[in-house]
């Protein structure tokens, strides 16, 4: 052998559908399989499935899937929580190179030298199943999203919190926990990596990103490597696993999916079915292979690659291609047309077919040899970065066999496949390669416009000169549709087997559907009592056949029965005898036998060619008999065994061939004697009509006319022969009696006297016939009786010229002799007639020409016993499938993951996650167990591996792929097992092995109680201030009447002759000593009063009393009261909830709650050098804060705790606050202390500020307080506060930190709340000290640090609906307050929390509107959320707003559902608002509304800080996940100046415009556009009318509007829509639209366009009332195109220009040229700076950004010139009109380059022809647009446009 260059293949495996290796592979494109199959539900939900104009959804219902992979995880070694935290892609990427490396030789890599192995992988984005994972890790925003809509639906407390725990569960079980292999895990260039990890391989491994050319682009950079020596062995492929909704969907977008079938280099293309899977090629250099005797598949000779440059990244261009050919071919050293064989990138796109096709052809060139082209995508779809290797795959068997293998996919080859010269071809049948040393090659693209192409060739070898047989058999053409036969031994199980099918078809593959039929034929033994035939070609149809077949078997009584639209037939008994029915002229002419026929001795017809659909006599004759030979033929193969028959006319030569009277070929030869001399002799101008009524009423519709009865075909069917004009006038006779009446297509009127000339030619040529006896019945048509061996045949054809056919006699009287009718042949022409003649006999046909039927019939005569199905399924080869067979799809876990598979659960509690979670096993599994088998039993559970595959000699890291932390916490769970303390920094991971763990825990000491997991962590929405108000309060109503009262009161106390309403307790305060409190505490928990008075002046501690009653002790109503007179109203008590008042001589004030508002900065008291103090240790909220006090200003801070300074908590906290800071222990109770610690803190600089946080919080119930409990709580905040201010009299910032829990109570924190707002008073009362500033900040819940953070509550405060205060948000929080100049002492800082009796914020109160009718949330001057259903009946205008049918909420309306969002979230009602103003809209998508049922939409609004309202508005649709519409809402600025007045227009009548309907969509209160007053592409001033007492909603809603009228507002939108008059544009958002006052009256509307791309559109528009006061105005308004507005009419002439201008954009040719078409009588004003075009009674203006040329109507167009021959011919051929019309569009396009200033000589060409008929021309840098529109009232004139230069020019 010779030494080869190049690099070798020696190796190969693959997996792709229908292909587990390359040995199926290539039975597969032998055979022509293709394994597309249903994408089940649990791979992608239909829930994903749209309209192929669905931006969010894919069409795709079918793909390529891998069958019953999984991965041998036994196999690698891989642990199962390895397997799940990895993409599959990874593990089928290594098993495959696995399997590449046996194939080569090397199995495992041995005998290779791993230090110069590489591995290059194809891949893009890893794999679907990684990128679904990404899902668990956007578990915060997702939860985020739920809990502001649980919110929002006032879903809160304990029910909020079990929604959020068990969406949690639903979202992130799924997914596998996140680990240290979750990264690497998800990347693409880590499949490389880990198979070298795998096999130790160390010469590179990397990933190829080149889309879907990836893996042959991998293939070109490994030859590389090998020929520059960098490598001397390498594995190189592509793995592809990505079918999930980002492609798909993606894809979809581009319209390159198809939805059914897959063709490929076809006319009709269809779009690529996606598929999955990994091809791996083993490649060394060829000399070196050769050396080492290794098997060489085929040899890389070639490659090239390059880019589409500027061609575009998704659009592939024929240049790009033709430079890597080219290179390819170049560097391999051959001529492109010596490649025989060329493996195609053929995706089955209409430009990316013909782009490939142009490139080949190019490359190859015109007249060369033709090669044979394919593509493997149509077999086993398209598998993106694994798809260039599988054709790689093929070719190299292709090459390595000698097989020239067929091509698969295409129906009619693609027209550049089909013309003169073309030097590529596709193959129907398989070929011997003859070729001494063949050559293929192999291309390949992706996205992006990279290509790639490779040669490759065959070692030499003597070629041989047949097909081996296995090769021949299996490209055997199998049928369309498939037969599966089933029988039982009753109904009942024949029905239970039929569901077993329809179970089981849904899930098969195209090729599947037939290894199933042939399998179930295969193991058929013998008939069943009750048989069941199925015909399918597809397995949908197969399951609504089973499907079909089960039903019918409920009430089936056992007769034959065919459902031939179902393809079933039922049948029982013993076989019928079976009768033939053969076709005469009437039935269809077919030209070509089915593929059923090969192998039949059918003869040819001779002298004659025959032609499809053909009239002529001479050839359809022989064409139909031949077609019922080859019927008889079938018949024959397949065991049937006829008992009579008759033929119609000229099916009685069949039915004598049938009868043995004369054979096949003397028969068709016959046949075409008998065509030829009636075509000859026949009388012309005669022919034939079906009438449907019988002969008797037949003839007295023809008296008087010059006809005959011709046919007598049945009770309700006679046909007639004669004269045309007679004949013409029998079927307006018969039509006009409602008589059924058609001619028929013959070319003579035959059985009839116009045949009396053919009576002696065609008894002459009988006469040369030699006839044998009849051997079986036959009833002649001409006579209606049996034939016997006695009959003259001479003498009965002859006389069949001119005698009537006499069909339905002789049809009954077979009927008679026979239990089942079979007409064979083409069509079912007698098989209708006999089923209207002998409706008790079933009757089919066996149609030859038609798959199904003939399908049909053959399944009917095996299930019935009259036939068999040896012949159907002969010779072929297909793989072992039944019923019982399991077929295993790849899942997503998106589609099976707990949400979709179970029920919610009561109380599912939260679950730790951690990076791998262990088998913990029963410790009492341990005992008496040596710790070797504890460790391996355990690790075999752990790691989901058999106990054989964990060995004692195995190490965790290597052989059992645990990463270090893995190790340490399995080791740690089976320490737990052997009831042994973890090790520590004794274990070693490195080398240890299993017996490794097992010695070092059995010497481990017991182990120790274990310490509880630390609570979740909380999350916050926002953080806000809130001041505490008083504000009047004035009682009213009747005094009620006085009631039975406990007074704790001195005696003599103004309580107790005060008369109290209801029942109670009362209890004046007056001691501030903590036994009094506590005493006071305990009476009122003793007593559970109904209602609780407690009155005091001054007291420090009443109002938290009254709180933590109201909170602890359900159902009592507290009053508090801060009195300085000695009675109290009655009517101030209240009978619920809680109430705080102050009285005085001056009146009655309680207290409120509203949001602090910021008012102006002041510059914080503390500069650098300054001290300031921070008690409450260093690491508590207080610290935070300080921190960033610390940060602001530069002071120092000196930290005040009890722990000592060198404990872990201490230093820890201090090593990682971010600023310096000092530490003193110190208890701020212990005046020795303070006073210690200020000193220290003074030696630092002056002590000028103060943050007191310490406290401590020892919760319990209101009774179980004592005096010596609350003093300890009270002495951190109260006592220590005095004694730090007595300390440090210099200071000049004092903030106190308090608690939410002073202000609202929480059950058993009674004596926190009494410190908190002891605290609050103390520093409320303080002394005014010049210079110093106090604070108050009561605090809310935070988040991973504070009081609530160390005793645990988070969780439950939170699902209480307090949201906890991010760390990083609250001292921000901090500092606005203390910067604030006007905030007073006390203000709460909180997220959100739930409104309760002792604390609510206070508001506006709001009128309801339609979208604030239900407002669950809102927190005044915070925010708001509104919920609102919305259906046809209680919004009847989504009836009058539909977009292509579809009810859609209007933007404007959705724009008034967030103003009156946003007045809601307000904290006081705005009466002097100048107006609306909203930035920054979005319309993110649609809100679409069912015709039944409702829409659920919410509108959430939030207040930023008093600048404006955010607001979104989201629907149920998704679960409100995704914001549907979003802005910002302000008040307006004021408005512009008034402009000019209207003049008084108003419509003459109250038409609607003529736009509505064919361009606006908009009905009903929607249509209020007048006039326009001018329309171009890029301005309109239009009129529109404003009704404001339009009522909107239905009676049950509130009718005011905060916006005005939304028909108007619509109206100043849609009327833009006639700029863009071919495309259906909706708006998608706006920088600003404001509404300064609402609508009325006629209004003007003037937009102009701002800016534009080829689908969206950028305007300004100002709306103004009759007065000139500005209304409205839309600042970059956004709309955009959503598709086509189909015109089924005429264009208004005003459109044109609109239209033309934007089309201009559209093909690149001008980006601004605004066209205009004006009456002739038009004000001539607007011709100034315009050019313009007389045409007739209208002018055509038009304006640009450069020179244009315009022409307009046929008048004084220039002559095209005689170059322009070759253009007119080629745009009359691509337009389809006449040569003249598109001479005359030339001369048009002429005309306006000659005004363009372009020479009349300058050559044109034909760039474009449009979907919509428009001409592109170029030359010379110009373009020229060329257009016959039709127009309305002005029919087509032609309009030209030229212009500079553009992408056509």
């Amino acid at each position: 052998m010779n030494s080869p260059a190049g690099v070798a293949i020696v190796g190969m495996a693959c997996r792709y559908p229908d292909a587990d290796s390359p040995a199926k592979l290539w039975e597969t494109v032998l055979g022509r399989r293709r394994g597309f199959r249903r994408i089940p539900e649990y791979r992608l939900s239909r829930t994903y499935l749209g309209a192929a104009d669905d931006p969010d959804r894919t069409y795709l219902t079918r793909a390529g899937l891998l069958r019953d992979w999984r991965f041998d995880r036994e196999r690698f070694g891989v642990p199962g929580p390895l397997h799940r935290a990895v993409d599959h892609t990874h593990w089928l990427a290594l098993e495959t190179a696995a399997d590449a490396l046996v194939d080569a030789g090397f199995t495992d890599g041995g005998g290779l030298d791993r230090d110069r192995v590489g591995v290059l992988f194809g891949n893009s984005l890893t794999g679907e199943f990684s990128r679904a994972a990404q899902l668990r890790l956007r578990w915060p925003f997702i939860r985020r999203a739920a809990a502001a809509a649980l919110e929002g639906a006032g879903i809160n407390g304990d029910s909020g919190a079990r929604a959020l725990t068990l969406l949690r569960d639903f979202v992130c079980d799924p997914f596998p926990t996140p680990g240290d292999e979750t990264l690497a895990g998800a990347l693409s260039n880590t499949i490389a990596g880990r198979v070298c990890n795998h096999f130790d391989f160390h010469g590179s491994g990397f990933t190829v990103d080149g889309a879907c050319a990836s893996s042959l682009l991998s293939v070109i950079t490994a030859c590389g490597a090998l020929l520059a020596g960098d490598l001397d062995f390498a594995l190189a492929g592509g793995v592809d696993l990505s079918l999930d909704p980002f492609e798909l969907v993606g894809f979809a977008r581009t319209g390159a999916l198809a939805v059914d079938e897959m063709r490929v280099y076809d006319q009709s293309p269809t779009g690529f079915l996606p598929g999955e899977g990994c091809g791996v090629v083993a490649l060394m250099r060829a000399e070196e292979a050769e050396r080492a005797g290794l098997r060489t598949y085929a040899v890389l000779t070639g490659w090239g690659t390059s880019s589409d440059g500027s061609g575009g990244l998704i659009r592939p261009r024929p240049y790009g291609q033709e430079l890597a050919m080219t290179r390819a071919y170049r560097m391999a050293g051959v001529v492109p047309d010596s490649v025989e064989l060329v493996e195609g990138h053929g995706t089955g796109t209409k430009v990316g077919d013909e782009v490939e096709l142009t490139a080949l052809a190019a490359v190859r060139g015109d007249g060369a040899a033709r090669a044979a082209l394919g593509s493997i995508k149509a077999n086993i779809g398209h598998t993106k970065a694994a798809a260039g290797v599988a054709g790689l795959i093929k070719a190299t068997l292709a090459v390595h066999h000698r097989v020239l293998p067929p091509t698969t996919g295409v129906e009619r080859p693609h027209e550049l496949l089909a013309r003169a010269g073309t030097p590529l071809r596709v193959l129907d049948e398989v070929e011997p390669w003859l070729t001494p040393t063949p050559l293929a090659s192999v291309s390949s693209t992706g996205f992006g416009g990279v290509n790639a192409h490779v040669v490759l060739r065959g070692l030499p070898a003597r070629p041989a000169g047949e097909l081996p047989r296995r090769v021949a058999a299996l490209s055997r053409h199998l049928p369309r549709h498939d037969i599966v036969l089933l029988d039982a031994g009753d109904s009942a199980a024949l029905a239970a087997l039929a569901g077993e099918f329809a179970e089981l078809a849904p899930v098969l593959s195209s090729a599947e559907l037939h290894d199933l039929a042939a399998t179930r034929h295969a193991s058929r033994r013998g008939a069943g009592a009750v048989r069941c035939a199925l015909v399918a070609d597809t397995p949908d149809r197969l399951h609504g056949a089973a499907t079909a077949a089960r039903d019918h078997l409920r009430t089936w009584d056992g007769r034959f029965l065919l459902d031939e639209g179902a393809g079933v037939v039922l049948t029982s008994g013993p076989a019928p005898r079976v009768g033939l029915l053969l076709p005469g002229q009437a039935a269809p002419v077919r030209a070509a036998l089915g593929t059923w026929a090969d192998g039949l001795d059918v003869p040819a017809a001779t002298g004659v060619r025959l032609v499809d659909d053909s009239c002529d006599t001479a050839v359809a004759q022989p064409a139909i008999v031949r077609q019922s030979l080859a019927a008889l033929a079938w018949l024959d193969a397949c065991g049937c065994r006829p008992v009579a028959a008759t033929g119609h006319s000229l099916g009685e030569i069949s039915a004598l061939v049938w009868a043995g009277a004369i054979d096949p070929a003397a028969g068709l030869r016959l046949a075409v004697v008998r065509g030829r001399v009636m075509a000859e002799h026949g009388r012309t101008g005669t022919g034939m009509v079906a009438i449907g009524v019988d002969a008797e009423r037949a003839t007295a519709l023809t008296e008087g006319l010059d006809v005959e009865i011709a046919g007598f075909n049945g009770p309700a069917q006679t046909t007639v022969s004669g004269l045309v004009a007679d004949l013409d006038q029998l079927v307006l006779r018969a039509r006009a009696q409602d008589v059924p009446a058609i001619a028929l297509p013959v070319s003579h009127g035959f059985h009839s006297t116009a045949m009396t000339g053919v009576v002696e030619p065609w008894r002459a040529e009988l006469a040369a016939v030699s006839f044998s006896p009849v051997g079986r019945p036959v009833f002649s048509t001409v006579t209606g009786r049996v034939l016997t061996s006695n009959t003259d045949l001479r003498a009965l054809f002859g006389g069949q010229m001119t005698s009537p056919v006499r069909f339905e006699e002789a049809t009954r009287e077979v009927a008679r002799r026979c239990d089942l009718l079979v007409e064979a042949g083409p069509g079912t022409t007698l098989t209708d007639l006999a089923r209207v003649i002998v409706p008790e006999v079933p009757v089919f046909s066996l149609d030859s020409g038609h798959p199904r039927r003939h399908a049909v019939a053959t399944a009917a005569l095996a299930a019935s016993g009259a036939g068999d199905l040896d012949a159907w399924f002969a010779g072929r080869v297909t793989r072992p499938l039944d019923v019982g067979t399991t077929i295993e799809l790849l899942a997503s876990p998106c589609e099976t993951g707990p949400a979709a598979a179970r029920p919610p659960e009561p109380d599912v509690p939260p679950r730790a996650s951690a990076p791998i979670e262990p088998v913990v096993a029963d410790q009492r599994d341990a005992g008496g167990i040596a710790p070797l088998e504890v460790v391996r039993a355990h690790l075999s559970r752990t790691l989901e591996l058999p106990p054989s595959a964990i060995r004692a000699e195995s190490t965790l890291l290597a052989d059992l792929h645990l990463n270090s932390l893995q190790v340490v916490q399995v080791v740690a769970a089976i320490a737990g097992v052997l009831d042994r303390k973890p090790p520590g920094p004794e274990l070693s991971v490195v080398d240890a092995t299993v017996a490794d763990i097992a010695e070092l825990l059995a010497t481990r000491p017991p182990a120790a109680a274990r310490e509880p997991a630390d609570p979740p962590a909380g999350l916050a929405d926002w953080v806000r201030a809130f001041e505490h108000r008083w504000v009047p309060a004035e009682p009213v109503g009747p005094v009620p009447e006085p009631g039975e009262w406990t007074v704790d009161a001195p005696a003599g106390h103004w309580l107790h002759s005060n008369a109290l309403p209801g029942s109670g307790l009362a209890v004046w305060l007056e001691d501030t000593a903590p036994e009094e409190v506590a005493r006071v505490l305990a009476l009122v928990a003793r007593t559970r009063p109904q209602r609780l008075l407690v009155a005091h002046s001054g007291h420090p501690a009443a109002a938290a009393i009254g709180r933590s009653a109201a909170v602890e002790l359900g159902g009592c109503a507290v009053t508090v009261v801060d009195s300085t007179v000695d009675t109290l109203d009655p009517r101030l008590v209240v009978d619920g909830g809680y109430q705080e008042l102050r009285v005085t001589s001056d009146g009655v004030e309680r207290i409120t709650t509203h949001v602090l508002r910021p008012g102006p900065d002041t510059e914080l008291p503390l500069a650098e050098g300054d001290v300031c103090l921070v008690t409450g240790g260093a690491d508590g909220i207080t610290a935070l804060c300080g921190a960033a006090l610390a940060r602001r200003t530069g002071c120092t801070l000196v930290l005040l705790g009890r722990s000592a300074p060198d404990t872990s908590r201490v230093t820890g906290a201090l090593d990682a606050f971010g600023v310096p800071a000092h530490y003193v222990q110190a208890d701020v109770t212990d005046p020795d202390d303070v006073a210690r610690a200020v000193s220290a803190a003074g030696v630092l600089g002056p002590v000028r500020g103060l943050l007191h946080g310490a406290g401590v919080n020892t919760p319990q119930r209101m009774d179980a307080v004592t005096s010596e409990t609350l003093r300890r709580t009270l002495a951190p905040k109260v006592t220590g506060l005095r004694l730090l201010l007595d300390a440090a009299p210099r200071l000049r910032l004092v903030v106190g930190f308090g608690s939410i829990i002073g202000r609202r109570g929480l059950p058993g924190e009674a004596e926190y709340c009494v410190a908190n707002d002891w605290l609050r008073t103390e520093l409320e009362r303080a002394p005014v000290v010049p210079g110093r500033r106090y604070f108050y900040l009561e605090w809310s819940l935070w988040a991973g640090a504070g009081m609530g953070e160390r005793m645990g509550v988070v969780d439950d405060l939170a699902a209480a609906g307090i949201t906890p205060i991010d760390p990083d948000t609250g001292p921000d929080a901090m500092l606005r307050v203390l910067t604030d100049r006007h905030a007073p002492v006390t203000v709460l800082l909180t997220g959100r929390f739930p409104a309760g009796p002792t604390l609510a914020v206070g508001g506006h109160v709001l009128e309801p509107l339609r979208f604030t009718e239900d407002l669950p949330v809102r927190v005044p001057g915070v925010e708001a959320g509104a919920v609102a259903s919305l259906s046809l009946g209680d919004d009847p205008y989504l009836d009058e707003h539909r977009v292509d049918g579809v009810p859609v909420l209007p933007a404007v309306l959705g724009l008034e559902a967030m103003a009156q969002a946003a007045e809601a979230a307000e904290a006081v009602a705005d009466h002097s608002r100048r107006g609306w103003s909203f930035a920054d809209i979005n319309l993110h998508s649609p809100v679409v509304v069912g015709e039944r049922g409702s829409r659920t939409v919410r509108v959430l609004a939030l207040t930023d800080d008093g600048v404006g309202v955010r607001v979104a508005l989201r629907d149920d649709s998704d679960g409100f996940v995704a914001d549907r519409f979003t802005a910002a809402v302000h008040e307006a600025a004021a408005p512009p100046a008034s402009t000019v007045p209207l003049d008084g227009f108003e419509p003459d009548d109250d038409r609607p415009h003529p736009f509505y309907g064919p361009l606006l969509f908009h009905t009903g209160r929607f249509r209020r556009l007048l006039a326009y007053d001018s329309l171009s592409a890029f301005e309109v001033r239009a009129r529109v009318r404003a009704e404001p007492g339009e009522r909107w909603f239905s009676d049950f809603h509130h009718q005011r509007l905060l916006l005005g009228d939304p028909g108007a507002h619509d109206a100043a939108l849609h009327v833009l829509l006639a700029c863009v008059p071919h495309r259906r544009a909706l708006p998608v958002g706006a920088d600003r639209f404001t509404v300064w006052r609402q609508p009325s009256g006629v209004l003007r509307v003037h937009a102009v366009e701002r800016s534009h791309t080829v689908d969206d559109y950028v305007f300004d528009v100002d709306v103004v009332n009759a007065v000139g006061d500005a209304v409205a105005r839309w600042d970059g308004l956004r709309l955009r195109a959503i598709g086509p507005v189909g015109w089924d009419e005429p264009m208004p002439v005003s459109l044109v220009g609109p239209l033309f201008s934007r089309r201009l954009i559209e093909l690149d040719v001008a980006q601004r040229v605004e066209l205009v078409v004006a009456a002739a009588e038009a004000d001539g004003s607007r011709r100034d700076g315009w050019v313009t075009v007389d045409g007739p009674g209208h002018v055509l203006l038009g304006r640009a950004d450069r020179p244009i040329g315009l022409a307009w109507g046929s008048a004084g167009l220039a002559l095209a010139s005689g170059a322009d021959g070759e253009v007119i011919a080629e745009l009359a051929r691509k337009l389809d009109e006449p040569v003249e019309v598109a001479a005359g569009r030339i001369a048009a396009g002429r005309t306006a380059l000659t005004r363009l200033g372009v020479g009349a000589a300058a050559p044109l060409e034909v760039n474009e022809v449009t979907d919509d008929r428009l001409a592109v021309l170029s030359g010379e840098g110009v373009a020229v647009v060329v257009a016959r529109p039709r127009v309305a009232g002005l029919g087509e004139p032609i309009v030209a446009i030229a212009a500079g230069r553009g992408r056509h020019a």
